[in-house]
């Protein structure tokens, strides 16, 4: 879906042969995953969103009446459901519906309640509604302060907040919170190299290169190149010049 919303339509058609192709040679024949591939590899890609989005509401309420309306598996799958299949202008009112309901049902430092507002603020960032954004990121991080599931989220707080800032030209504190915020998946990572640092890191480069700091990207660059490794292109261009 993710690959749908950007566009991207010649890799999901690729993704879906392949799955297709993948599953018919180690699913046994007749399983019902066997089946679900096959019918995914044949779905027209014009309406495959649909066909997703309505697989999605029927997940979310097959959860919803099995696991009941506050299960946490169940608000996972609804608050994934409105960030890919709705609106972000939609999607906001249930979102703070459903953060209200959490916080009442377990209060506002668990788990579950700081991964909807976290969802919540990053609605609001998708909606350029920038200034709120930033005020929800704070909160996430003042939760996330007080919770003992500290070291689950503070990373993302940071990060969010900082591309809250990025973008109101707020640039000192987003180059420190994003900062922050990869020194923190580094330490409870326990490897510079996780996606997220990666991720984080590249933000920063660019951002760095917008602000004509380019002595300062190249540093960020070099830990990325060296995170990452180098791919057989990189090998290839070393030999030749050499």
């Amino acid at each position: 879906m993710h690959l749908l919303q950007k566009e991207c339509v010649k890799v999901v058609v690729l993704l879906r042969g392949y799955f297709a192709e993948v599953a018919s040679k180690l699913v046994p024949v007749g399983h019902p995953w066997g089946e679900i591939f096959s019918l995914f590899g044949k779905i027209d890609i014009t309406q495959l969103a649909n066909v997703l989005i309505q697989s999605w509401a029927c997940l979310n309420n097959v959860y919803k009446t099995n696991l009941g309306l506050y299960n946490q598996e169940r608000v996972s799958c609804y608050i994934q459901y409105l960030r890919r299949s709705i609106d972000p202008v939609d999607a906001e009112r249930p979102l703070r519906n459903l953060l209200a309901d959490c916080d009442r049902v377990w209060g506002i430092t668990a788990i579950t309640s700081m991964t909807v507002v976290y969802y919540l603020a990053d609605n609001l960032r998708r909606q350029r509604e920038y200034v709120d954004a930033e005020r929800l990121a704070f909160d996430l991080l003042t939760r996330v302060k007080a919770s003992p599931m500290r070291d689950v989220m503070e990373g993302g707080a940071l990060e969010l907040m900082a591309r809250t800032q990025y973008v109101q030209e707020k640039n000192a504190l987003a180059e420190k919170n994003m900062q922050s915020s990869i020194l923190h998946e580094d330490r409870i990572s326990g490897m510079a190299g996780s996606t997220a640092s990666i991720r984080r890191r590249i933000a920063l480069e660019s951002w760095l290169r917008d602000w004509n700091r380019e002595s300062d990207a190249d540093v960020v660059k070099a830990e990325i190149d060296q995170l990452i490794g180098e791919d057989e292109i990189d090998r290839e261009s070393r030999g030749c010049e050499s």
